[in-house]
């Protein structure tokens, strides 16, 4: 199990100025906010295989196997706001205790996960065939056809959630409240994939005899160069 988190604040001011006549009427916006988001990601895999290798003839290695892997893979990210936000009108007039003036606050808090998981099962009938074409010089030949049902499910749920309250109290004393939900947030599965699959990836390499006891390899040789591996390998 591995996980992150990271926490933020935010902090946005506007404001809105409108002449009316020989009046400016204003209209000021304050939003706090504060939140974070945690990321769980948990990996498990099982994987057996057995393999048979044969020697025909001088030179000659033929080897075929059979390999079961279980790959399960979920990641889980919850993310939090709290916000507070503050409006201010005022229509300019500068009367005392007027009713057209007013402070509005609102504050809302939420809480939201997204759950990914993904399960791959793959059956495996590797087969490979290593000849001496050159003294100590061999190439190896191999494939890998493989059975693969892979599924894939992502999921969103609202773990907790204020509602968003506004409270506004005029010029004149006069103060009125208002509660509503701030977001409609899906609640279920997002996304459902299941499907099976099958695929065949081929590998090619070369081995060297440099004496009796050292054997250089060349691996993975395939149009993807992150996949080639050399390696030594010395005998006593």
């Amino acid at each position: 199990m591995d996980g992150s988190s990271q926490d933020y604040t935010m902090q946005t001011d506007s404001s809105r100025l409108i002449t009316v006549g020989g009046l400016i009427d204003s209209l000021i916006t304050n939003v706090d906010g504060t939140g974070g988001t945690d990321t769980e990601i948990s990996e498990s895999r099982i994987l057996t295989g057995a393999k048979l290798t044969a020697e025909p003839s001088a030179g000659l290695i033929i080897s075929m196997g059979a390999g079961f892997a279980m790959f399960d893979n979920s990641s889980t990210v919850r993310h939090s706001d709290s916000m507070l936000m503050v409006r201010t009108h005022s229509d300019g007039d500068e009367q005392f205790a007027d009713p057209n003036d007013w402070v509005a606050t609102t504050t809302w808090s939420q809480t939201e996960e997204t759950r990914t998981t993904t399960e791959i099962k793959k059956i495996s009938i590797p087969v490979g065939i290593e000849f001496e074409f050159l003294p100590r010089l061999s190439a190896r030949l191999g494939a890998s056809p493989a059975f693969v049902w892979e599924k894939e499910t992502d999921a969103s749920a609202l773990i907790a959630a204020s509602p968003m309250i506004t409270t506004t109290v005029y010029g004149n004393g006069n103060e009125e409240q208002s509660v509503e939900d701030p977001w409609t947030t899906y609640d279920g599965t997002l996304v459902s994939t299941d499907e099976t699959y099958t695929e065949i990836p081929y590998t090619y390499g070369l081995g060297y005899s440099a004496s009796d006891f050292l054997q250089v390899d060349l691996m993975g040789l395939s149009s993807d160069f992150s996949e080639w591996r050399l390696s030594a390998t010395l005998s006593f």
